[in-house]
């Protein structure tokens, strides 16, 4: 009965913060519920320009939820099949957004904001799924090699997106292969490009000469995981 998205928190000292919900719906009430979770970056790691990429399998797109770190922050969406979106959002304001179904998109904010992927109930659209909740980092977060692993049972599928540098399509290597650019679509508005990739259980290794963003989820029966690579 409570949403605490926009909430401000500080400490004279570090502290990690965690976000959350015990039991969610996502885009539709259904019959199960999951925990979603995500660590928060600190302020000082937002940033302005983010590129999703559609969650493999889904049918019924999902929804990205935005959050404002200032006043008077204006956010644009571009996506593929010309979906776009525009808006504002002062200090701890969010909007969610629902991208349809295989839209690429490209955010850009004139401040800094935080970002949020989550994957609909597996009701929603009837494919093995449900909720998780997956940060977006930054573009300016990206980094070159990343290592990310699997659950070690539990799920039947598991997949990463990447969101790299469309002249990186063909100098990405997953477990030491170079991975085909044919498999990447272009990114309207930005010089990026995402791909959808298919891994079997267990640990992976990306790699490219330019920093590029890997997210890491896999699905169960009415059971999901996703996290960002490299947090």
């Amino acid at each position: 009965n409570g949403d605490l998205t926009g909430t401000f928190i500080s400490s004279n000292n570090p502290i990690a913060v965690f976000s959350g919900h015990t039991c969610s719906y996502v885009g539709i009430e259904a019959r199960t519920c999951d925990f979603i979770i995500e660590q928060m970056p600190p302020a000082l790691s937002l940033g302005q320009f983010f590129g999703t990429v559609p969650l493999a399998t889904r049918k019924g797109g999902d929804i990205l939820r935005i959050v404002a770190f200032k006043d008077g922050t204006v956010i644009s969406i571009d996506g593929t099949n010309n979906f776009e979106e525009k808006f504002s959002l002062n200090r701890g304001e969010f909007k969610e957004v629902n991208i349809p179904n295989g839209v690429f998109a490209n955010i850009m904010a004139n401040q800094a904001i935080l970002v949020a992927q989550f994957s609909k109930s597996q009701a929603v659209d009837n494919v093995t799924s449900d909720p998780f909740m997956m940060l977006i980092p930054p573009f300016e977060q990206f980094q070159n090699n990343y290592t990310v692993s699997t659950p070690v049972s539990g799920f039947s599928k598991h997949y990463i997106n990447l969101v790299v540098p469309i002249s990186q399509k063909g100098n990405i290597t997953l477990n030491g292969s170079l991975l085909s650019p044919d498999i990447f679509t272009d990114i309207p508005g930005s010089t990026f490009a995402g791909a959808q990739v298919e891994v079997s259980q267990g640990t992976h290794n990306i790699s490219g000469n330019l920093a590029f963003g890997a997210f890491m989820y896999g699905f169960g029966s009415y059971d999901s995981y996703g996290y960002p690579g490299g947090q």
